[in-house]
């Protein structure tokens, strides 16, 4: 795939799975595929397989729920993020400074349609010392409709140290993730 051989690499990730189609792994592997060239929504099916195989698997969780999400499959996004929450909650019970966890935990509360459980977890995030995290904190008051928090989220973000030129430019004017861009 970092060569430019998107067939190859795809065909690779088939072929992993066709040899070994009970291992969790191979079928991630063809989601993570997906979902790092812009295919979502064929990222679904092979981490809801990953999933079924390894369901207490965070990233597998996340990866899936993120799939649905950006391929605009909402009651999916919906129904994976019920499925994602217990695994997160138990994983912050024992671990409750992984801060990227209680970033992930706070949007699948959104994804669940818990939106008021969402914002009050985001607001417990506003203090956090890592950029990454704070940035995407600053995402989720966005997709929160809190523009003001989501704004003063992303500039602590920048003091933090997130220098992501990409993610920086798309927060402030992507028409579907900007915060800028949108009227109100």
């Amino acid at each position: 795939r970092h060569r430019g051989q998107r067939a190859q690499a795809e065909e690779a990730a088939r072929e992993y799975i066709r040899k070994e189609p009970q291992n969790w792994y191979s079928h991630s592997t063809l989601g993570f595929f997906y979902g790092n060239t812009g295919q979502p929504a064929k990222a679904i099916a092979p981490f809801e397989e990953a999933v079924r195989l390894k369901p207490d698997h965070l990233p597998n969780l996340w990866n899936l729920v993120g799939s649905c999400d950006a391929a605009g499959e909402r009651e999916k996004c919906g129904h994976w993020a019920l499925v994602a929450l217990p695994y997160f909650e138990r994983h912050l019970k024992l671990h409750p400074d992984d801060e990227v966890r209680r970033v992930e935990d706070a949007l699948l509360l959104l994804w669940s349609g818990r939106t008021d459980e969402a914002h009050a977890a985001a607001m417990k995030l506003t203090n956090l010392k890592d950029g990454s995290s704070l940035y995407n904190t600053a995402c989720l008051f966005g997709k929160l409709g809190d523009r003001p928090e989501a704004l003063r989220t992303f500039c602590k973000a920048i003091e933090e140290g997130f220098r992501d030129i990409r993610h920086l430019k798309q927060f402030l004017t992507d028409e579907k993730e900007g915060i800028l861009s949108r009227q109100g």
